[in-house]
């Protein structure tokens, strides 16, 4: 968590800070980010910078609640036990088409997640991001509930064996999206959005 100075900084400074940061972890991992890059491009001294963030690992955590907090506030909106058999898939393909609309000018955000999710589990519980995490896995296992109790999602695998592969199946899909973004416009991106929703369909359909 930021030290209370950063809570006390001018919104805008904040919002410089966390973009900056969003962008340099999106672009190369937790792992290879510098953290003297982005203070330097943040326009923020070393040792200011250690009167709002303990270390990288701080600074990296307090970016993705930031922008994992709305986002899964957002989609987590839907009542799954609100779906039935017409409006399933559509309620699926809107899933996928949303968060690639919404961060459609900051596909930054959108990486610094996923850059979030590439990390073992033990340190997103060390830095209190499991239960982001942990929100958003017990709304998608009652999403896939429900699609099976409506005969809309199989249920001839296990079900731990039917979540890792739509796991690995979005995570190959966001991971691709990051990297060509900047050659897709709008409407290519509702594209492909709506034609991976289309392909997870068609993997896990009875």
């Amino acid at each position: 968590m930021p030290r209370p100075r950063f809570n006390k900084l001018a919104e805008k400074k904040r919002m410089q800070i966390l973009e900056t940061a969003a962008k340099v972890f999106a672009a190369h991992g937790f792992e290879n980010a510098s953290f003297n890059r982005i203070l330097e491009q943040a326009g923020v001294s070393k040792g200011a910078a250690y009167y709002y963030f303990d270390d990288k690992a701080d600074l990296f955590f307090t970016t993705v609640q930031h922008y994992a907090g709305q986002w899964i506030g957002e989609i987590t909106q839907i009542d799954p036990a609100k779906l039935d058999r017409d409006s399933f898939w559509v309620a699926m393909g809107d899933l996928y088409h949303q968060p690639y609309s919404r961060f459609y000018e900051t596909p930054w955000a959108f990486g610094v997640i996923q850059a979030a999710q590439r990390l073992p589990l033990e340190m997103l519980s060390a830095e209190g991001l499991t239960g982001y995490m942990n929100q958003l896995l017990t709304w998608l296992a009652a999403i896939l509930k429900q699609g099976q109790a409506l005969g809309v999602v199989r249920t001839d695998l296990p079900d731990d064996l039917l979540f890792a592969v739509i796991s690995g199946f979005d995570r190959a899909s966001d991971e691709w999206l990051v990297r060509h973004w900047s050659q897709l416009d709008r409407a290519e991106i509702d594209r492909i959005a709506l034609q991976m929703a289309d392909m997870l369909r068609r993997l896990i359909s009875p």
